[in-house]
Parts: structure tokens; sequence; C-alpha cells
């Protein structure tokens, strides 16, 4: 469930409870998982709201709305609380937010201008919807873009994984909000460019973990792997002017991998069914990972 049409909490609001913290995300999730909860905590002692407001490190867990007034017999209303933590996301205000907020606009745009294109690729081995699904992921995107805590470069990977599994449809959908996900837990630092590196390589090695395929396997990985594998390899002794350089390679390497596809033999996803001779031209998936990491170089050097 997206975290935007819960704004409705009313039968709360009739139980005559004081409202102090309200806490709002994805704190217990499967794929697929419809519906919504709601978790009361009685705040008898006061050193319960002072360990909830301590600092942490865990990107999943979300920023609280403080509703308490001088006036101590106040009784806000739960809609309002949540209509005010809603309203920490939107428009960034970090120079952090606002690029990351530019590279997945810059990645949605790219993906609906190559939907036919990713279409037709897929057509030789899968269903022919690629780029549909993908137009899906980037149309709801767009819509949910101000949902997102673009600031905090963890919550926002978190988001896209929302955005993803409520989105994007098939293996694709369920693949994407994994690496989405492992990626934001492995994001430790996000200024510096080897930590997104390394964010990266948890993300695909949690595709590979979960989908089961490895490179070879004529499979989005063919374009990724070698793309991180690439900024794993060289970032961590590159200078911070030969960057953009290293990433621009990186992307080559990607192009490189989703080409070579051609001429690999489907191990994985429904092309593995679909006799080789019939398959003449690259993976869909894979095609759409160099579109993807182009248009997020392309943004950066801008």
């Amino acid at each position: 469930t997206p975290l935007h049409p819960v704004h409705n909490p009313s039968a709360v609001d009739t139980m005559n409870l004081k409202v102090v913290r309200v806490y709002m995300g994805s704190f217990m999730t499967s794929l697929e998982m419809a519906g919504v909860s709601f978790t009361l905590l009685n705040v008898a002692l006061r050193s319960f709201l002072e360990w909830l407001d301590l600092p942490v490190s865990a990107p999943g867990w979300p920023i609280a709305s403080t509703t308490e007034r001088e006036d101590s017999h106040s009784m806000p209303s739960l809609t309002a609380v949540v209509s005010d933590q809603m309203r920490l996301s939107g428009e960034p205000k970090t120079a952090i937010g606002l690029k990351m907020k530019q590279c997945v606009e810059e990645v949605c745009s790219t993906l609906l201008s190559h939907e036919e294109e990713l279409n037709e690729l897929d057509r030789g081995g899968g269903d022919g919807d690629c780029g549909t699904t993908f137009k899906q992921w980037a149309l709801g995107m767009c819509l949910q873009s101000s949902f997102v805590n673009w600031d905090s470069p963890q919550k926002a990977l978190l988001g896209l994984a929302g955005c993803t599994e409520q989105n994007m449809g098939g293996t694709s959908g369920a693949l994407y909000t994994v690496f989405f996900t492992a990626a934001a837990r492995a994001l430790l630092n996000p200024e510096l460019a080897v930590s997104w590196a390394q964010s990266l390589k948890e993300g695909t090695e949690a595709v590979m973990v979960y989908g089961g395929a490895k490179p070879g396997y004529r499979t989005m990985l063919d374009a990724l792997c070698p793309a991180v594998d690439f900024l794993i390899a060289q970032l961590p002794n590159c200078p911070d002017h030969e960057m953009m350089n290293t990433f621009e390679l990186a992307v080559k390497a990607a192009q490189t991998g989703a080409e070579g596809t051609v001429n690999l033999k489907a191990k994985a996803g429904r092309a593995s069914y679909v006799p080789s001779h019939q398959i003449t031209q690259r993976d869909a998936g894979a095609h759409a990972v160099s579109l993807w990491l182009k248009a997020i170089h392309d943004t950066l050097v801008r």
C-alpha cells in the first residue's frame, strides 16, 4: 500500500486518544502484500518518548511527527498529524536530494521514450511487454514523487522500492523491489561515490540470490554486473575529477554486456523456454539497465 492514500485514520480519532507521535512507513512487508495496519503504543512513561526520539542509523525508520502542544489538554487530529508528516517529503531541500530526484526523473523520461523499443526486444523471447512494464513504473514514480523523502537517499531508495512493488508487474517488479531495498540497506554514506557503488553491489547480489540468475543467463544481470563490478574495482582509488569518466566507462560496460546477450543462451525467465535460434536480439531487461544507467550518468554530468 503506498503511503499517500493512508491519510484518513478517523477511527482512531474517535477513541479520544492524545496522539503524540506518528510513524508511517513499511515496517513489516512482503511482495504483493495488500492492506495497511495500525499499531498503537501506550507511552505511559516519558522515557518511552525519549527512547523513540533517539537518533538511529536504520534507513527504514521514518521521521516522527511531534504533535505535543504547550496546552497539555489539546487533542490533535491523527489525520492532521499524518498530513503534517507527509509534508516532510516533497521537493528536496538539499543538493544531494535535488540531484537524486533529477536522476530518477531522467530515468523515467528515458524509459518512457524507449517503451516500444523495449517491447520489440522482448517479443523475441518474452511477453513483449518489457517497455510497458517500465512505463507503468515510470508513470507511478511520477505520481508518487512528491511523497519520496529525497533528502534522505536511503529513504528515497526505499520509496523507489515501494513504488516498484506497487506499479511494476511481473518478475521484473519483484526483482527491482528487492534491488532497491537491498541497495538502501547498504548505502552508508551517500556523500561518497564508493558507497553508492557498494549499494549497487548489494542490490545486484540480492537480485541474484532471490532471482536465481547469474551473469551469462541472458538477463538484466549481464548489463548490471559488469557496470557494478567496474565501479567497485575503480572508484576506491579514483580521484574526484575522474569520477564521471569512471562512471561513463561503467555505462559502456553495461552497454557492452547488453549487446553481448545476443549471443547468449537464455537460462532464466520465459526466454529460457524459447528455442535459441528464434532469439536474435539483445535481452530487453539488460538493455533497460544500460538505458537507466546512462540516464543517471547524463544527469550527473549536467
